[in-house]
């Protein structure tokens, strides 16, 4: 899908849905602007911090309600909460992980377009950790920051326009950014899946005998002590039922969605 693709759809989806995005905007904004105030600057920059994982979870939560059709709600913005502390870890390894990359300086334009996806990554898989999440963006990414960052500069003239606008127009625009950059990581998802498959065993050894999949160091069977050769790439496919309402991937026979309780249809 090309960016111009993107854009257009993001720009149907994103229709009836931005006051959940502004209010979101507004949330994370107040936030940030803690810091800045007398006497509590330490103070709000902490809790801008420790909130802001969980936060930014729930906007790419709203994010990918939208770009899969469906109508965002307010509680949308606080279900990064359901995953407080992966959330909170997953925004400081990020922070931590740029500020590193800060000190090389010209990575530090490459990485933030690598670490893109850590949110959306974290929506569609709870169980992961905040640096697998991270990790697992970084693959995605590979090949892809380019294109994520021409997206971004296309709506350079918008951006301007702002500051025109005292950055009132910022609310029309960014719940159509963060649409056109969720279904950007849906595009780049369903490549990734494609070619990697849902779930992968990497360079796992596969027993002659027994059939039993080993580590990839492996030299000899867990299970039955046969010699083990060439390593084998061994790929498991995972069935699963998309939700109509939030795009959540469920197991296959999953009957409501585990992310808004919406019933599936078979």
């Amino acid at each position: 899908m090309t960016n111009s693709e993107i854009k257009m759809e993001a720009k149907e989806l994103v229709r009836g849905n931005r006051g959940v995005f502004i209010l979101g905007l507004l949330i994370i904004g107040a936030l940030s602007s803690l810091s800045t105030l007398p006497y509590i600057g330490y103070v709000g920059s902490i809790i801008d911090l420790i909130l802001s994982g969980p936060l930014m979870l729930g906007m790419a939560s709203v994010a990918l309600v939208v770009a899969t059709g469906g109508k965002a709600k307010a509680e949308e913005l606080f279900s990064g909460f359901k995953n407080f502390v992966t959330a909170f870890v997953a925004g400081l390894l990020q922070s931590i992980y740029l500020a590193l990359w800060a000190l090389l300086i010209i990575p530090i334009f490459i990485k933030p377009f690598s670490y893109a996806l850590t949110f959306y990554i974290l929506r569609d898989n709870p169980e992961m950790s905040g640096n697998e999440a991270i990790t697992r963006s970084r693959e995605m990414m590979d090949g892809n920051k380019w294109k994520l960052f021409w997206l971004h500069f296309s709506f350079i003239g918008w951006y301007l326009l702002g500051i025109l606008t005292l950055g009132i127009l910022y609310f029309w625009l960014m719940p159509y950014v963060k649409t056109a950059e969720a279904r950007f990581y849906l595009d780049v998802k369903e490549r990734y899946e494609e070619y990697y498959g849902e779930e992968k065993v990497e360079k796992s050894n596969k027993c002659p005998i027994c059939g039993t999949v080993n580590e990839a160091g492996n030299k000899y069977c867990e299970k039955c002590g046969e010699e083990l050769g060439a390593k084998e790439e061994v790929v498991v496919e995972k069935t699963t039922i998309t939700c109509p309402t939030c795009g959540t991937e469920n197991e296959a026979e999953s009957k409501y969605c585990s992310h808004c309780g919406e019933e599936l249809k078979k």
